[in-house]
């Protein structure tokens, strides 16, 4: 089956290619969406597929919506990555449109433990949001702090869907990250890791844990929430522990902690890992492309382009690896 030669064309109808073809519609179907998956066609929010060079077409001037936390909420790593979606939006003379749900984060402070909404308030409050979202968008970006299954069971009137840091092409490294983190410890000299937990419940932050325990089993990290790591953190940097730590903003309170007990000329004992630009030296801390990860994610919607798990660099005292 070949994709027309006029990008502007599109294909014909599911009825006119069984026929032409003689193979069942559901048949025909899943070949086009392979094929989509592919790259040699795509396939519009009508639901009509056409060649792939049609697609930026289609889409260009159209707004592109992101559903998510209210922006009084936006942490830096948000800021980032939707001045990205933003800049991919202009370039393709079309609006970025902000639909937020109140109640999806509530947080009184960004060193108090977050408030996420239930299964049932997600749903909720994504369905009102959908009766209200402007018509012909092409495409959806989904806050990582949705649950997957209630972006999947909404009901949707046309446009792709992706969300941020959570799916394929707009993930992020972890994995890498934390073995960049090993390396760096493995070339220290710190009598114990403890593992801060900022907080339980974003699913990002979890895995990272998660990545980071698996990844320094060998050095016996332990977790250890932050308001204790606070209350014990003179005592261990004495003993010469390293606090390895995966939410920025509560690193950056953590260090202002130890900060008093650092002496010049020795490794400061926090990694940060998030990937933020909100710390900087002595803190070592991992780096992620934020905004570049926003104008991929805008790219993947508008133009089908694909990329790579974004990893992150270290940042130490002294090197960038």
């Amino acid at each position: 089956m070949a994709a027309p030669t006029d990008s502007s064309q599109c294909l014909p109808t599911l009825a006119a290619l069984s026929k032409d073809l003689n193979l069942h519609p559901s048949t025909i179907f899943r070949i086009l969406k392979d094929m989509a998956v592919e790259g040699v066609v795509w396939q519009s929010p009508s639901g009509r597929f056409y060649s792939a060079a049609a697609r930026a077409e289609q889409v260009r001037g159209k707004p592109l919506c992101f559903i998510g936390r209210e922006m009084c909420h936006w942490s830096r790593l948000y800021q980032e990555i939707l001045s990205g979606v933003s800049e991919a939006c202009s370039a393709n003379a079309g609006s970025f449109v902000l639909c937020s749900a109140p109640s999806l984060l509530r947080q009184g402070d960004s060193l108090e433990p977050p408030q996420f909404a239930s299964l049932e308030i997600q749903r909720r409050e994504l369905d009102a949001i959908l009766k209200n979202a402007p018509r012909g968008c092409c495409g959806f970006l989904f806050d990582h702090l949705w649950a997957p299954e209630v972006i999947e069971e909404a009901p949707f009137t046309g446009g792709a869907k992706l969300q941020l840091l959570r799916s394929d092409p707009v993930a992020i490294d972890q994995k890498h990250g934390a073995r960049l983190v090993r390396g760096l410890i493995d070339r220290s000299n710190f009598a114990g890791v403890i593992l801060v937990v900022p907080f339980r419940g974003d699913a990002v932050i979890d895995h990272a844990i998660d990545l980071l325990e698996t990844e320094l089993a060998e050095k016996k990290a332990r977790r250890m929430d932050f308001s204790e790591a606070m209350r014990q953190a003179h005592k261990l940097c004495g003993k010469g522990f390293l606090f390895v730590c995966p939410e920025d903003y509560v690193a950056r309170a953590l260090a202002e902690k130890i900060a008093p007990l650092h002496k010049v000329g020795e490794v400061f004992p926090l990694i940060a890992t998030q990937g933020t630009g909100i710390l900087s030296a002595p803190i070592s801390r991992l780096r992620y492309d934020f905004r570049r990860l926003g104008r991929t994610a805008a790219s993947a919607l508008l133009n089908g382009i694909s990329a790579p798990l974004l990893k992150p660099a270290l940042v130490s005292a002294t090197a960038v690896l």
